[in-house]
């Protein structure tokens, strides 16, 4: 940027510019080398959520690029994660189940917004039902998480963010 008068000019060099989506967050750097899954909308969930579940998820890093509403798909809890999910600010509304069974990786910066009510599973919470050596900071859970079955058994582990703490971090 320079000051010329009052006007404020953005001078960007030919080699920077690049076609492509323009992102909504201008203050996060995206770099054409970086290995980003992008979620911008529920499609785009599910295909993260069934990349993970394949064995495909070959990214270092999903993020959300705005709030996203899963009220009308859905959702089945994926099994196993340990990449870093940056919610970037963002929403997650209408969650049916947790978002991930196991987490050894990192969920940050984002809030869930959901409707969960288990009758099976011994662990349950908004992110994750087990975290496992993962970290959880900076997320807001809103909404309900219950437990349906009228004797919950003295195993059973659940909260609003994680279920079953084996290992790990939740901060705010």
């Amino acid at each position: 940027l320079s000051d010329e008068g009052s006007a404020m000019i953005l001078k960007l060099a030919a080699d920077k510019l690049r076609a492509g989506v323009v992102r909504e967050y201008p203050a996060v750097e995206f770099k054409p080398e970086a290995d980003y899954f992008i979620i911008g909308n529920d499609a785009q969930m599910m295909e993260f959520a069934k990349a993970v579940a394949g064995g495909s998820f070959n990214k270092s890093k999903a993020i959300l690029t705005c709030d996203i509403d899963m009220s009308d798909t859905p959702w089945t809890s994926i099994k196993d994660f340990g990449g870093t999910f940056d919610g970037m600010g963002h929403t997650i509304a209408g969650l049916c189940a947790p978002l991930f069974e196991t987490l050894s990786g990192t969920v940050c910066n984002t809030t869930i917004q959901s409707a969960i009510s288990e009758t099976a599973s011994l662990n349950i919470g908004a992110v994750a039902c087990k975290l496992a050596g993962g970290t959880i900071s900076r997320v807001n859970v809103e909404g309900l998480v219950e437990y349906i079955p009228a004797a919950v058994p003295a195993e059973a582990n659940f909260g609003a963010v994680a279920g079953d703490v084996s290992s790990g971090t939740i901060t705010g």
